[in-house]
């Protein structure tokens, strides 16, 4: 993995904001040139893709499982930048359990729409019904990589309700039209990533900009739930780096070494360790 990694280990400032509001915004993620290079690969896949799933010009595409799809999202898996954000939250006992492609091109106007409020929601889906605690465990977060502009507010940003990551149920307004109150509009340039808790309650929204609004999220959890996705990363398996195959469920020690991992296991305590300390893990 890149030595890079190194000069954005998440820091203590981090860590307590990131446990107060439930996400954490990572400016410059990328760069323009590096932008431009993972737009021309999600325009790729738009390509094949849209046709291929019988959506139109103005509906959303959402492509699950994407990491292996394209050499350049592979790279974004275990990206010097973000990366060490996700094992500063969750640790070195990770994997990557989803991964999704979202298109969002500008919304039709003639089309009939019941507007409403935001359609708050939590991650997780029937994790949320079989835990039973209050707040529930965090378990995963997500890393959001804005491949398009989003500092206006019409253009299919993503809003959230900062701290309700620690809120199991969300009390909103009764009149349906009427915004949570503390509702809070991402407002972030090309090349930002957004990491945020999978507990938080949070929301896509139109997009009436004219231009299609572009994001790649990745999911992390630990390495003992199961996957969402099928990880069809067999055609380019062989070429990931130990890290990037623990990412996608690799065991040498087999089902025994997603509850007690030997070194070979998990390769990103092994790095961790060689270039933190072993204090870091």
């Amino acid at each position: 993995m890149d030595t890079a990694c190194l000069d954005y280990v998440m820091t203590e400032a981090e860590k307590l904001a990131f446990e107060r509001d439930g996400y954490l915004i990572i400016e410059n993620a990328l760069t323009e040139e590096e932008a431009v290079n993972i737009e021309e690969a999600m325009d790729r896949a738009d390509m094949i893709y849209r046709p291929r799933m019988g959506l139109g010009p103005h509906d959303l595409l959402h492509v699950r499982d994407f990491a292996g799809k394209d050499p350049r999202f592979l790279e974004l898996l275990t990206w010097k930048r973000t990366f060490p954000k996700v094992w500063g939250a969750l640790g070195w006992h990770i994997q990557l359990y989803l991964s999704h492609l979202n298109v969002t091109p500008t919304e039709d106007p003639q089309k009939d729409r019941d507007e409403g409020r935001l359609k708050w929601h939590q991650d997780s889906g029937r994790l949320n019904q079989d835990f039973e605690t209050d707040p529930r465990p965090r378990v995963s977060v997500k890393m959001a990589f804005f491949i398009s502009d989003t500092t206006r507010e019409d253009c299919g940003n993503f809003y959230v309700i900062p701290g309700s990551h620690l809120k199991n149920k969300l009390d909103l307004p009764e009149d349906k039209n009427v915004e949570h109150p503390d509702a809070m509009c991402i407002r972030v340039p090309r090349g930002t990533a957004v990491m945020f808790d999978r507990r938080i309650w949070h929301s896509r929204s139109f997009n009436y900009a004219p231009f299609p609004r572009k994001a790649l999220f990745f999911g992390y959890s630990y390495r003992w739930l199961r996957p969402r996705d099928d990880h069809d990363v067999a055609h380019i398996i062989d070429h990931c780096t130990p890290i990037q195959k623990q990412m996608f469920g690799v065991s040498y020690s087999g089902g025994h070494g997603y509850t007690t991992p030997r070194n070979e296991d998990v390769p990103l305590k092994v790095w961790i360790e060689e270039h933190l300390g072993k204090e870091a893990v």
